[in-house]
């Protein structure tokens, strides 16, 4: 989805459906994104542009234990600034906004770093650093000697 800057309003309002399937093949822990819906408003100045908006999908997640699927919902408000102000930009204005690509990026700053499937057992992943690697039994009885 593609947002000219030339043919936006001093405030344009916005609600799309984006399919961002494509997108998701080359996420290792996403299985996929769907019903994403991007609401809210552009804000066009003379040297910047402005977006605040309201973003919900409903993802699906691979299970960081056992990866099996786990879908949740999404829903959050994110301001993005598109200027050549380096102190005050997200991006750099040019001359058409990606909207797909920014709401793609956005969603992976928000979305859960791990989720687990009901079925997850997370005892299987203890942390065994009392017993050590047998390789370095040998090294530590060494160094007790010295």
């Amino acid at each position: 989805m593609k947002i000219l800057i030339k043919e936006l309003e001093p405030v344009t309002s916005i609600d799309y459906q984006l399919d961002l399937n494509d997108y998701v093949q080359n996420v290792v822990d996403l299985v996929s994104i769907e019903d994403c819906r991007v609401q809210g408003k552009i804000y066009k100045e003379i040297d910047s542009v402005r977006l605040e908006l309201k973003i919900d999908a409903k993802i699906t997640q691979k299970c960081a234990i056992t990866l099996k699927p786990v879908p949740y919902n999404l829903s959050f408000e994110t301001e993005i600034i598109y200027s050549n102000d380096k102190d005050n930009m997200d991006y750099a204005l040019e001359d058409e906004i990606h909207l797909s690509d920014i709401v793609f990026a956005e969603i992976l700053l928000e979305k859960e770093v791990n989720v687990y499937h009901e079925t997850a057992n997370p005892d299987l992943f203890k942390d065994d650093r009392e017993k050590g690697h047998p390789a370095f039994e040998a090294l530590k009885d060494l160094m007790k000697k010295n």
